[in-house]
């Protein structure tokens, strides 16, 4: 029986990745609700294909119920780095800053690396953001309210400067995979890179920074996790604020849970006044 029929002739147009509930009409003469969706499972081998499963993420597409997997090891350098083309390009995070719920765009599917390799994850920010969102998260994802597993990142390069993105950034995560996390984080290592974060007096609406190697802050699960990249945080001035560094996460207590993890990674921490 095709689609047309289930739906007494008439042909509609549906968008792919989305998904809908039709009522249909058996041949029984009974009506019924069933669920469409292009696919629930989806495989990513490039770094172009990774990049636009971030753009739906980011125009709304949540992704809940279904699995993405990556089907290769993907070298980001073609998408974001020093030098492409000229210019430098930062990684664009898979969803949008968790604050205000309302603006936000988040994963809330699986992501399954199946123990493949993230090379060259490049992230600058040095730049204003103008966003009106109450805080901002840094990874390779914002914000993960789903599951990432199975995943390894290498040569992995964060630089992060709260002074720049101080005008409405009130909490500000960064993490290597995720910048916050509600969801699970599982079976999941940053093997190399740099996470470098600088928190001074100047960021005066900022009441929290948290930097850690996998997640910058989780109120979700992390488990069998591990990082080997190097810390870095710079504060300066700031005794009455919130800076917050773990080679896991920066923080989980948000009610979050972390187990069987370890870290490896050497922090270092400047603070002045």
């Amino acid at each position: 029986m095709t689609t047309e029929e289930l739906i007494s002739g008439k042909i509609i147009a549906l968008e792919l990745d989305e998904e809908y509930d039709i009522i249909v009409t058996t041949n029984d003469g009974k009506t019924e609700t069933r669920k469409i969706q292009e696919k629930s499972e989806e495989t990513i081998y490039t770094a172009k294909e990774l990049a636009d499963f971030r753009d739906k993420v980011n125009t709304g597409l949540s992704y809940e119920g279904k699995i993405i997997k990556l089907g290769n090891d993907i070298d980001l350098s073609s998408v974001c780095g020093r030098n492409i083309n000229g210019q430098e390009i930062s990684w664009e995070p898979i969803g949008l800053n968790p604050f205000p719920y309302e603006e936000e765009k988040y994963f809330g599917g699986t992501f399954d690396g199946n123990y493949h390799v993230i090379n060259n994850l490049y992230i600058n920010i040095q730049e204003p953001n103008n966003s009106g969102c109450h805080s901002i998260a840094i990874g390779l994802f914002c914000g993960n309210y789903g599951t990432i597993q199975n995943l390894i990142m290498e040569h992995s390069y964060i630089y992060y400067n709260s002074d720049i993105i101080n005008s409405s950034k009130e909490w500000q995560f960064v993490g290597v995979v995720t910048g916050f996390n509600t969801g699970t984080i599982k079976n999941c290592g940053v093997n190399s890179g740099e996470l470098r974060g600088l928190f001074s007096s100047q960021s005066t609406k900022v009441s929290g920074f948290y930097i850690g190697g996998v997640v910058g802050c989780s109120s979700g699960n992390i488990d069998s996790c591990y990082n080997k990249s190097t810390i870095y945080g710079e504060a300066y001035n700031n005794s009455s604020k919130f800076f917050i560094i773990g080679g896991i996460s920066g923080d989980t207590e948000w009610g979050g849970q972390t187990n069987n993890c370890y870290n490896v990674g050497e922090i270092i921490v400047n603070k002045n006044g």
